[in-house]
């Protein structure tokens, strides 16, 4: 893995001069020196403000409710209708710098790090913006994730012959990845009646990511988190529908779909062919955002997904990778609100 490249970014001060007790018979100089220097000082002005920079801090908590599509394979909750719980997950923090190109360009990049109950990670992000309606951006990410014993795995690669993860400790082995993305923006409210019921934004996008786990070969199927993956290429193809409320307590409404799976390029065991890893999975994820106070924000939000169905109904929570898919099913696992604290 290459090592990351900063750039260090440096923010120019300004200074003007204060001119006191100017002679009467300098005073058609000083006018124009002052007019000078006054118009200097916006230029600079003007340039220093197409440069922004933010550090930004969040403390997350969330509350789940977890569906009995989630819990029917487990070993205590299988005839729970659904279980609900909540937790403090994570810890965000990130630096954010913006610079205008231009009037119709603006380059904007990022660094941060975040802690969950999951894992450890640092990232980073670059982004093109073209008249804020089309972007091109590439980030890059590694992780290491936690495990809980038996009771929950969150980091390992797949033992197909004993049908459970062999779990590797934190910090003794990573996942990393680069994205790759493009987007638009598509202000729907351009071409409606103007109104407050009518601020509508259109966001279409695709990205392509690649994945690799350090202690995964290839054709293995590894967690680094809460998902399957392996080493290799995988998109998601689909869009936001961003509908802006006339509510103070609820501002904005969001329905997000999309396409995703792994592309043929990523291979994969012959032991895994029945669960058929290619599977397209749609989603469609409606989101209501939550305002508080200036602080605090939140958001509600479940997924409704295309998912595997499987010969068996019931099975060891364990032993899904080696399931045989006999078609799809539609259906929501979880149910989740959080709530994030600005620092």
């Amino acid at each position: 893995m290459n090592g990351s490249v900063f750039k260090k970014l440096a923010i120019a001060l300004l200074g003007c001069t204060l001119f006191w007790g100017v002679p009467a018979c300098a005073q058609t100089d000083s006018t124009q020196t002052d007019s000078a220097q006054t118009a200097t000082v916006q230029t600079e002005a003007a340039i220093d403000s197409s440069f922004r920079t933010s550090v930004n801090h969040n403390f997350t908590w969330a509350a789940f409710v977890l569906t009995h599509k989630a819990l029917r394979n487990s070993e205590s909750l299988h005839n729970w209708p659904f279980f609900p719980l909540a937790a403090p997950i994570a810890w965000n923090s990130d630096f954010r710098a913006e610079k205008d190109l231009g009037k119709l360009l603006t380059l904007k990049g990022m660094v941060g790090s975040n802690l969950s109950i999951m894992d450890l990670g640092f990232n980073s992000d670059i982004t093109l913006e073209a008249i804020h309606l089309l972007e091109l951006g590439i980030s890059a990410n590694i992780h290491s994730s936690f495990n809980y014993g038996s009771y929950a795995t969150f980091m390992g690669v797949y033992n197909a012959e004993e049908g459970a993860f062999d779990r590797d400790m934190f910090m003794t082995a990573f996942s990393y990845g680069i994205k790759y993305r493009v987007g638009a923006t598509i202000p729907l409210i351009a071409f409606l009646p103007r109104s407050k019921w009518t601020r509508i934004v259109l966001r279409p996008n695709a990205n392509w990511t690649f994945t690799k786990y350090t202690n995964a070969e290839e054709g293995e199927i590894w967690k680094c988190g809460s998902e399957y993956s392996a080493n290799g290429y995988r998109y998601r193809y689909g869009g936001t529908l961003i509908y802006m409320l006339p509510f103070q307590r609820f501002p904005m409404l969001m329905v997000n779909a999309g396409v995703g799976g792994f592309l043929r390029s990523t291979k994969f065991d012959e032991v895994y062919d029945g669960y058929d890893p290619y599977f397209k999975t749609f989603s469609i994820m409606p989101m209501l955002s939550i305002k508080v106070n200036e602080k605090w924000n939140g958001m509600i939000m479940a997924n409704f997904s295309r998912d595997r169905k499987y010969r068996n109904y019931h099975y060891e929570v364990t032993e899904e990778l080696l399931q045989e898919r006999i078609g799809s099913e539609w259906g929501t696992k979880v149910i989740m609100a959080t709530f994030s604290r600005k620092f």
